[in-house]
């Protein structure tokens, strides 16, 4: 799963380049790090990056994503990109057709520790059943003075239980197209 993009500006050489956010190598460094684990077992190996231009930067989080794993080590043939998607609904959409049409045995699904049920609530209901893996974990900090940081992971937790809430009201009023049964990707 990705995290979005930036466009980063290097003032000493003019030039801006389109860049994950910083929350985003986590999840960078944990797919690296299963897909060796993986290759030291012996075992054929994949991963599969997903998301499109959501801020419309002119690359795609897949594209980029990608390049930062092959510049880490991870062979170029080994990852597939799925550039179509703007949202975690679509990433889990546009990559259960993936799967479904490759031979895969096995699959883990790596976001952050905020956002893995809900991806995994999606991935479900498009067949996928994956192993979740947490990239990162956040918890608030105790203080007796407000934190930006503890109001940006309410703002987070929010985020999701809103795509909790949608995802149950969307299956209610029939908006969700019909849910695949798991395993079926």
């Amino acid at each position: 799963m990705g995290a979005g993009l930036e466009k980063v500006g290097d003032t000493i050489n003019n030039v801006d380049s389109i860049e994950p956010p910083f929350h985003a190598f986590s999840r960078i460094y944990e797919a690296a790090r299963l897909y060796n684990e993986c290759i030291d077992s012996n075992q054929q190996c994949k991963i599969i990056v997903s998301g499109g231009d959501t801020k419309k930067l002119g690359d795609t989080e897949a594209a980029v994503y990608k390049e930062r794993l092959v510049s880490i080590g991870i062979n170029a043939v080994d990852i597939i990109t799925e550039p179509n998607s703007l949202n975690t609904w679509q990433n889990a959409q546009f990559t259960s057709e993936i799967l479904r049409k490759g031979d895969f045995d096995n699959c883990v699904l790596v976001s952050s520790g905020l956002h893995i049920k809900r991806s995994q609530l999606y991935f479900e209901h498009f067949g996928v059943r994956a192993t979740p893996i947490r990239a990162d974990y956040m918890s608030a900090s105790i203080s007796f003075i407000p934190l930006g940081y503890n109001f940006a992971l309410t703002d987070f937790a929010l985020h999701e239980w809103i795509g909790f809430w949608r995802y149950d009201i969307y299956n209610m009023i029939g908006a969700n197209q019909k849910r695949t049964n798991a395993g079926d990707a």
